[in-house]
């Protein structure tokens, strides 16, 4: 149910009539060429959502902290710079009707940072929200190198591993062996003393 949630959530900001990448909405206000035309287009066009139930911040947030901590094949490699940009478009995703394309996120990433978009998104959302939000993604990612990476777990999920890996094996062992007539195999020892 909480998934169902947290999708509908999503869908409401990222699909209502308002939604528009970063690259549309930077086109619209580079036609403005006041202060007074850039300020009266980023009020119309930038919906704001001042606050993320928790739920959606947890979810948010590990999606932010998986893409920025392992690589494709699943292996932990931190990707810092990644994660700074995937913040900045996991704030702008949840917190407003824009977004960054995944395919020219960088690029859109520049464009929002060099016109001052982020930081009038910041100046919107209340303080204590993007603090509590930053927070739970260094929990999450706190929680991955905890639960994942600190020796005593690295070990157990290791040792895991091998047991799932050697499981197949013991049991094949074990019906050979129990194949074997012990009677047999004394019978044979003796003859060769």
């Amino acid at each position: 149910m909480q998934n169902k949630n947290i999708q509908k959530f999503v869908d409401k900001v990222n699909n209502s009539e308002s939604a528009m990448s970063a690259k549309e909405f930077i086109d619209g206000l580079s036609k403005m060429k006041t202060d007074e035309g850039i300020n009266a287009y980023m009020n119309k066009h930038i919906k704001i959502y001042p606050y993320l139930p928790y739920q959606i911040k947890v979810t948010a947030a590990r999606v932010l902290v998986n893409a920025s901590t392992f690589d494709s094949e699943g292996h932990f490699h931190v990707d810092s710079c990644k994660k700074r940009v995937l913040f900045v478009d996991t704030v702008l995703r949840y917190y407003t009707n824009i977004h960054l394309n995944p395919d020219e996120i960088f690029g859109e990433y520049d464009l929002i940072q060099k016109n001052g978009i982020y930081d009038y998104v910041k100046s919107q959302i209340p303080e204590r929200e993007l603090m509590e939000f930053s927070a739970v993604v260094d929990m999450v990612y706190s929680d991955i190198i905890t639960n994942e990476y600190e020796p005593r777990n690295y070990i157990d999920k290791q040792l895991s591993k091998l047991k799932e890996f050697s499981n197949p094996i013991a049991q094949m062992i074990q019906k050979t062996l129990d194949k074997i007539n012990v009677e047999d195999v004394q019978n044979k020892l003796a003859q060769l003393r």
